[in-house]
């Protein structure tokens, strides 16, 4: 490199037909690896981070079998694959020697229907993981080491489940609470490696807990319910809940089950084999790791299958994600923290396992904002393994931007707020809370200090109950603000086949204009359950003055000035 020879930026090339010994400076001279990629980069820039780079991907898949790690030396780098996102970064291992084999043990435990119509393959060497409790009030990376997940051309598929749509009912409990009676019988009844999703005693909390005995075919006993953070069990009479991963409910086109001991899956494909992608995913963590960068970019990339989180943007500034897909990741597809002024846009993120994107940035105590944006998205189907809590957009800390993202086929919620000064903004919401009552396509609730949030000029459709209680009436709102949310301004949205559009359960200083509602069963709804049903939380003791005891007074007095109805 000639130091008098000026340049507009550094052009890496990645392919995977490439050799990680080459110089990578060219499309004919490509390295085989984004990691070797990124090294050429650093090497050439030399500490030079005003230099702009871009590694330029070619089309293609690179099997991941560690994260990539980008730091602060990689600020100011673009990493882009071609129009059409055809470079995938996959957490998956290929299989490709499937047998309609088995054996007569294995076929003797399917069904008929999956007898004729399962395959079975040799998994690859290395950590198939374990099945652990999910699900709870809180997201992120708390279970680690999560199973291996099998993917069929990007999407993931199903793990055995009965029933295989829908739920069964609880009739009677026995056992201290943790055997249940279903309604209806499994075929087999069987405990090994089997868990049990279950919605104990609410419609709107689920989690997944461990089968450690089926006495019958319509019987399942559930260990874990008094485990600390279930606070929901035990189990109650008409509860729901499916029994999963048993290799004798696999039933149906789309599922598969890992036999762990033999390392081996069994699958019934929904598509022919012959040219399809099928994977096992087998890398734990994130897919890429950015830390403490500014200016990075990712563009027109799919990354999918990490058992983990998909992208992680932490301590970061002005990074973010532009033209990707994120998909069939078994927690977050994208999470962002501790930075500020990061992006998702023109982006997909689907079947997600947790959040598609969790975003906390900026500092409540000072109103500092984070000023992430997130816009012009398609988000759909987050939160396939807890159901509950696990929205395609949970916003927290201060001062984020969602706008103009199409946003549906939500388990839960669509977007969930936390903290201070939001916008949302332009997007089109529809088809959610599929599993749970008593939700909201927009919710927030529980903290007197979420101020100052706009969510204006939204459209809401198509939001029917789907959810029966067992008690009192459905309950699927459009914008929910439950448990004294206060400050929202809520203006010039459009409601249309909504079951309640606009929820106000007992806050105070929100502001409703020029929203317009059709086909909506209650446009809004306003209670004042602070001075009844939940009284508690006002009383001596309660969450409210815990809430004010633990601002200090700076923080106290930034609220008053800034909230003039927080005072």
């Amino acid at each position: 490199l000639a130091p008098w020879i000026s340049r507009a930026d550094l052009q890496v090339y990645v392919s995977p037909s490439g050799i990680d010994s080459a110089n990578g400076l060219s499309s004919s001279t490509p390295v085989k690896t984004i990691p070797s990629a990124v090294w050429v980069v650093r090497n050439q820039r030399a500490g030079n981070l005003s230099l702009a780079a871009t590694i330029n991907m070619a089309s293609g898949r690179y099997e991941l079998t560690a994260p990539i790690l980008l730091l602060p030396s990689e600020s100011n780098l673009t990493i882009v694959g071609p129009v059409g996102n055809t470079a995938i970064i996959t957490g998956g291992t290929q299989l490709t020697a499937w047998s309609p084999f088995v054996s007569p043990t294995i076929r003797a435990r399917l069904s008929p229907a999956a007898a004729r119509g399962v395959y079975s393959a040799l998994l690859p060497a290395g950590n198939l993981g374990v099945f652990a409790r999910r699900g709870g009030a809180e997201p992120g990376s708390t279970f680690q080491n999560l199973p291996a997940e099998l993917i069929m051309n990007g999407y993931p598929m199903a793990l055995p489940r009965f029933p295989a749509t829908g739920w069964a009912r609880v009739t009677s409990v026995g056992n201290d609470g943790v055997t249940a009676t279903m309604n209806m019988a499994r075929r087999v009844a069987t405990a090994n490696d089997t868990w049990v999703q279950g919605f104990w005693s609410t419609e709107w909390w689920q989690t997944w807990e461990p089968a450690t005995a089926a006495p019958s075919g319509s019987t399942i006993q559930v260990g874990g319910l008094s485990a600390v953070g279930v606070p929901m069990g035990p189990i109650q009479v008409g509860a729901r809940l499916a029994v999963v991963n048993a290799l004798e409910d696999l039933t149906q086109p789309g599922q598969y089950y890992v036999d762990r001991p033999n390392a081996r899956v069994y699958f019934y494909p929904p598509n022919p084999l012959a040219g399809s992608l099928t994977e096992i995913s087998q890398l734990d963590g994130y897919l890429i790791d950015a830390y403490q960068t500014n200016g990075l970019k990712l563009k027109n990339l799919v990354l999918q299958g990490s058992r983990g989180q998909g992208v992680q943007i932490f301590a970061c500034n002005n990074t973010g994600l532009d033209t990707c897909t994120v998909r069939s990741t078994q927690l977050e597809g994208v999470l962002i923290e501790a930075g500020s002024n990061n992006y998702i846009k023109n982006s997909n993120i689907h079947d997600t396992g947790s959040c598609g994107i969790l975003s906390i940035e900026g500092v409540i105590s000072t109103l500092t904002a984070g000023g992430d944006v997130f816009t012009n998205n398609t988000l759909s189907n987050p939160g396939r393994m807890g159901n509950t809590d696990r929205p395609a957009i949970w916003i927290r800390g201060v001062a984020g931007t969602i706008s103009n993202n199409t946003i549906s086929k939500c388990p839960g919620q669509a977007i969930m707020i936390e903290g201070c000064n939001h916008l949302v903004t332009q997007n089109d919401i529809s088809h959610i809370g599929t599993t749970m009552n008593d939700v909201g396509a927009l919710y927030t609730g529980q903290n007197v200090l979420n101020r100052g949030n706009v969510i204006s000029d939204n459209i809401f459709h198509d939001i029917p109950p789907v959810i029966m209680p067992l008690i009192g009436a459905p309950l699927s709102v459009a914008v929910y603000l439950d448990d004294f949310s206060s400050g929202f301004t809520v203006q010039d949205n459009i409601f249309y086949n909504v079951n309640t559009g606009i929820l106000i359960g007992g806050g105070r200083s929100n502001t409703l204009a020029g929203n317009a509602f059709n086909s909506v069963g209650t446009p809004v709804w306003i209670d004042a359950r602070g001075v009844d049903t939940e009284a508690s939380f006002f009383a001596a003791g309660g969450r409210y003055l815990q809430e004010l005891a633990a601002m200090t007074t700076a923080e106290m007095s930034l609220f008053e000035a800034t909230y003039p109805d927080f005072a």
